[in-house]
């Protein structure tokens, strides 16, 4: 990693990192920032790689770096800020812009994290150089990653579609109708019991919620049920009871339905009549799709890179595709009378702050239906600083080609997989801000 001299300095790795160790390191503050021996960083630090990361040095010269959206500081370089290709001799992951090297370079030189050190002569710096460099140069295989690999697991995939012709068991005027949700378990496992949301008076809800069910051994069953929410605008009972901690117990039953493995499996929505229903003259029936997937539930929760390593290095024909969560998006606003009054028609605009932590200079934004590229994010002025809520400018490459008012949407373009399936093919959605999988890989 020393051969790869970016615009952060020489780098190499470190098997005794001062700060926090383990693979799959998480950004949280290290011992020496919590005990005084890193200064926090000024407000007009500069940004590293335009991003929440700033590059820091303690009193004796020792560089580590500042999350300025979580308030973590950490030795090891931040996972964003590699380049994949210092390990890899056959460049395989050029088309990826994902960063994976801290991921791969603990794999291969069998260490724990990646830290910058000073470069002074050092003598470990100098043998990373000699070792992993000529290896890259000559073509030579790297060493080869012993650890066991993580293959996909069969895991079942519950969504929960619908009911109909449910009983009515609210009496309060003619409008007023049950509110319908339903929850999963297996059978003889009540912790793994799930629960859709509340459908406000409908007797024909529709809740589409879609869970895994991660403890399913095959010839198991599952118990649906269907409640009417008596008291949907209060928040659920926690009860001590382990069977019942997020479900109150003085909602109507609606109905029951199990279904055994002659049902579960088929990937088809299976409509049934509910086994047990008070009212005789209702024929209530729950639509529920079934089937079984290949996933990697253990990835959930852990750093993208990782996830990106350890597939790639179980299944390396596969196309792995790691996909940024979709911004929820957020609105133009201005805190300047004039460009309240006349909006914003040149190359920037004001948005909230927090809205700006996802975004980096060179990503893409969409504003009234144009496409525009980030040239830079400016800092806060004292007046903003003082603001109930902070607004910051963003300048775009590209002249704004219609006048943008405050109110008007505007969200970060994401990545977007192709659509359909591919059973060559894995997607990964993670949080930009924490780097984190948030939902469980699957293949197709």
């Amino acid at each position: 990693a020393a051969r790869e001299e970016a615009a952060y300095g020489r780098h190499s790795v470190s098997s005794a990192a001062p700060a926090h160790s383990g693979d799959r390191a998480a950004m949280v503050a290290s011992p020496a920032h919590a005990a005084g021996r890193m200064s926090t960083p000024p407000t007009d630090a500069p940004s590293v790689h335009e991003d929440v990361w700033t590059r820091e040095e303690t009193d004796d010269g020792r560089v580590y770096y500042y999350n300025k959206a979580t308030g973590a500081s950490q030795w090891h370089t931040p996972n964003e800020l590699y380049t994949s290709r210092a390990f890899d001799a056959k460049h395989r992951y050029k088309k990826n812009d994902l960063i994976k090297m801290p991921g791969s370079a603990r794999a291969i030189c069998h260490v724990d994290c990646v830290t910058e050190l000073p470069f002074r002569g050092n003598a470990l710096v100098q043998e990373l150089e000699t070792e992993v460099g000529s290896a890259i140069d000559e073509g030579r295989e790297l060493p080869e990653d012993t650890t066991p690999k993580i293959y996909a697991e069969q895991i079942l995939k519950v969504t929960i579609v619908g009911a109909k012709e449910l009983r009515d068991t609210d009496f309060v005027g003619a409008k007023d109708k049950s509110d319908p949700y339903a929850t999963c378990e297996i059978v003889g496992k009540p912790h793994t019991k799930f629960r859709t949301a509340t459908i406000q008076d409908s007797l024909d809800p529709i809740w589409n919620h879609t869970q895994y069910v991660l403890e399913y051994q095959e010839g198991e069953k599952l118990l649906f049920k269907v409640f009417d929410d008596d008291q949907p605008a209060q928040p659920m009972v926690r009860r001590k009871s382990a069977t019942d901690a997020f479900f109150s117990t003085d909602d109507d039953l609606l109905g029951v339905l199990e279904l055994g493995p002659e049902h579960i499996g088929k990937g088809i929505v299976e409509e049934a009549m509910f086994d047990e229903n008070d009212d005789d003259d209702v024929d209530s029936m729950l639509n529920v799709e079934m089937h079984f997937e290949m996933g990697f539930p253990s990835f959930k929760g852990g750093l993208v890179t990782d996830a990106i390593y350890e597939i790639e290095r179980a299944y390396p024909d596969f196309e792995v595709i790691a996909c940024e969560l979709p911004d929820p998006g957020s609105v133009v606003v201005s805190f300047d009378n004039n460009f309240k009054q006349f909006g914003y028609q040149t190359n920037f605009c004001g948005v909230f702050a927090d809205a700006t932590e996802i975004l980096r200079v060179g990503c893409k934004v969409e504003i009234a239906g144009q496409r525009l590229t980030v040239a830079n994010i400016a800092d806060l002025t004292p007046e903003q600083e003082r603001a109930p809520r902070k607004i910051r400018y963003v300048y775009f490459e590209e002249m704004l080609k219609a006048t943008v008012r405050d109110g008007t949407p505007w969200k970060k373009v994401t990545r977007e997989p192709a659509p359909g399936t591919n059973p060559n093919r894995v997607i990964i959605w993670y949080d930009y801000l924490t780097q984190c999988v948030t939902e469980i890989p699957v293949i197709g």
